[in-house]
């Protein structure tokens, strides 16, 4: 052996014995236990604080995992951080020196998924990337599709300050964002017209047109305008002009006519229609709910405060492309406010508690006759969004009080008289929904765990793989 091999041998040795005389961090038990996590929930990304109750040292071994898959951790102190990896799962483990303290879920923590996929599914939840002490509720209002291009009206409002604001989200049909353009502050007064080129809102005193990039082509100022109703349904587009409805009525001018806007697509006024309390010795006040097309003609919901010796009820009201009123009368049936789906001359929609229940709520079929008669075609005990697809009727179940059903009727014909009941997984929660040619896209928002915030929320469903 030659003296420079000796020499190297020697010097490995010593490093070896060195290091070995050394105390192993990695088994050296900690005494510290998790206090408190903030936040209580976290979607990829996010940053989640472990205090714990005594400082952990400098050259302690300490991981997170989601299981098994390692989260980026930094620590100091009696205070650990971690970011959420992506697609996270449980279980969730704290690990210090090779001690393991489970993450009790989701009583203690509650991972969430910006992203859910499915077999025939896509679901992403639009995240604020602020503070997440301070989160908005945000709110999926509307959406439209284009070729490959969906868009999105977005709305967030904050409970902890006066920031409200209405945005225009573009995506690819993934909806990864593509741009996201902020329209106005505030949140809009009306439900959105969508059309080829353009889209039709409320802002407070203005009826405003935007095109697909979120720029303003026109806007008509309805004047004198003294009070701003936010209204389910309050635009209606009939043989190329815009209806809405221009005054909620103040008590001091209870019995005076509400008034309906007709004008052009190019945001000049044509005429203004007064639609005068359907009965003045009864009823005190009467307040447009909404508007919508049926049988070829506008008709328009309202409702009426009784008096005295009188219940409140609704009433309803016919216009025509003449802006004659055909009819203008009350009527005993519940009119909806929410959740519409109309065909042809009739609505379909929920009337009663939002939650399943055997007493309530109910699902009403209406129809107008050719003598504008509004009629109540039948009633079930059921609840739910209704959309169409080849011929079916298709009624998405809400979420239940445990959070979700994962399930959809379908209907063959009109009378809703029977159905097949198919359980699936994906899109769990929605208000609204939409069909475009083979799929249907669920929006709204969906509320964060432990907190009276909603992430807003879009899903879609492949209706040719779910439906026969």
């Amino acid at each position: 052996m030659s003296f420079k091999t000796k020499i190297t041998l020697t010097f490995i040795f010593t490093i070896f014995l060195s290091c070995s005389s050394e105390p192993d961090d990695d088994i050296t038990p900690i005494d510290s236990e998790i206090v408190t996590i903030t936040p209580g929930f976290g979607y990829e990304g996010d940053e989640i604080i472990f205090e714990m109750s005594n400082p952990i040292p400098s050259n302690a071994n300490v991981s997170v995992t989601y299981n098994g898959q390692s989260a980026v951790v930094n620590f100091n102190g009696t205070t650990i951080k971690h970011i959420v990896p992506n697609n996270p799962e449980s279980s969730i483990i704290l690990t210090i020196n090779g001690q393991e303290t489970y993450i009790d879920i989701p009583s203690d923590f509650k991972h969430l998924k910006k992203y859910i996929d499915c077999e025939n599914c896509r679901e992403k939840a639009f995240v604020p990337s602020n503070d997440l002490q301070d989160l908005p509720t945000e709110n999926i209002l509307d959406i439209n599709k284009i070729n490959n291009t969906v868009y999105l009206i977005k709305t967030k409002y904050s409970q902890n300050s006066n920031e409200t604001n209405t945005s225009l989200i573009k995506t690819d049909l993934d909806f990864n964002i593509i741009e996201e353009n902020s329209l106005f502050n505030g949140l809009p007064n009306s439900n959105i017209l969508f059309e080829d080129n353009n889209f039709i809102i409320q802002r407070d005193f203005d009826l405003v047109s935007y095109n697909y990039s979120g720029n303003l082509l026109w806007s008509y100022n309805i004047s004198n305008l003294t009070i701003v109703v936010s209204y389910k349904n309050s635009i209606v587009k009939f043989n190329s002009n815009y209806y809405l409805y221009k005054n909620a009525i103040p008590v001091e001018e209870a019995t005076e006519p509400i008034e309906i806007l007709k004008i052009d697509n190019g945001g000049q006024l044509i005429t203004t229609i007064n639609i005068p309390i359907s009965n003045t010795t009864n009823y005190w006040n009467h307040n447009g709910e909404f508007l919508t097309v049926l049988n070829n003609n506008i008709v328009g919901i309202t409702s009426l405060d009784g008096n005295s010796s009188n219940d409140d009820t609704d009433a309803y009201f016919v216009i025509d492309n003449n802006n004659n009123i055909l009819k203008n009368s009350l009527t005993s049936i519940d009119l909806p406010y929410s959740n519409l789906f109309v065909e042809g001359n009739s609505i379909y929609y929920n009337d009663g508690n939002s939650y399943p229940n055997p007493n309530s709520p109910e699902l009403k079929k209406i129809s107008l006759d050719i003598n504008n008669n509004l009629n109540i075609d039948w009633t079930r005990q059921d609840n739910g969004i209704i959309v169409k697809h080849n011929n079916k009727y298709l009624m998405f179940l809400p979420e239940n009080d445990s959070g979700y059903y994962n399930d959809i009727k379908v209907f063959n014909d009109n009378n809703f008289s029977d159905y097949d009941f198919i359980d699936i997984e994906g899109v769990r929660y929605g208000d609204n929904a939409k069909v475009f040619a083979n799929e249907v896209y669920l929006f709204g928002n969906r509320p964060i765990f432990s907190a009276n915030d909603s992430h807003a929320l879009i899903g879609r469903y492949d209706l040719n793989n779910i439906i026969n």
